[in-house]
């Protein structure tokens, strides 16, 4: 139960008394990769909650890769990767994207479902004043412009073009020597949120071998 009481003024009160609630705590259940179960009739039954997403190359020549091969350089214009099955936009899902050497008002991803819905992750570099929540603390790298932020913007477009649903992160952090960003892009319900880190890539190829 719950209760809660306020006062406003000197002789004004109001109680909402005691309102019932409930708490439900819910454990995920993680499969692994593959689930095998007796049919008892003599057959195995598979199963498997993984869904491979393949994506191909565009851009002209073949596709170079760096890193020991851990990451595609999409640096050139007209060079992309296309992941246009096995996945719809519509519905709750969290998205991690590793990278580095972004092009100012660049679709760095598109993810385009069956239905046409559209959702962009655009990268952008604006100036904000000094102080701002954007710029924060940092020195003003121009005394007229202020701070030159690098930041995320999230465009979710409709099918019919008729809604479009726009946000942006805050300002990404500054990438030292051998680092790169770690993106996440989620959506819950109707909200969808951006926010960027930053990893030693040695140290992602590392997890990631493991």
């Amino acid at each position: 139960m719950f209760g809660s009481k306020t006062t406003a003024g000197k002789d004004m009160a109001a109680d909402t008394g005691y309102v019932p609630f409930s708490v439900k705590f819910i454990t995920p259940t993680y499969w692994t990769y593959v689930d095998l179960s007796d049919n008892n009739d003599g057959t195995v039954r598979i199963s498997c909650n993984i869904r491979t997403v393949t994506g191909r190359y565009e851009g002209g020549d073949e596709p170079v890769y760096i890193h020991d091969r851990h990451m595609i350089d999409l640096r050139n214009p007209g060079q992309r990767v296309i992941f246009d099955d096995g996945f719809t936009v519509q519905g709750d899902f969290t998205i991690k994207l590793l990278g580095y050497g972004f092009t100012d008002n660049e679709r760095i991803m598109e993810l385009i479902d069956k239905s046409g819905n559209v959702l962009a992750l655009i990268y952008r570099e604006g100036w904000f004043m000094k102080g701002s929540v954007m710029a924060g603390n940092a020195e003003a790298d121009d005394d007229m412009l202020g701070v030159k932020v690098k930041y995320l913007e999230v465009q979710c477009t409709s099918a019919s073009s008729s809604l479009t649903y726009s946000i942006h992160s805050g300002a990404m952090p500054a990438l030292g020597d051998g680092e790169e960003y770690l993106i996440q892009l989620r959506r819950v319900g109707e909200v969808c949120e951006v926010r960027t880190v930053t990893r030693n890539i040695e140290a992602m190829i590392t997890a990631q071998n493991a």
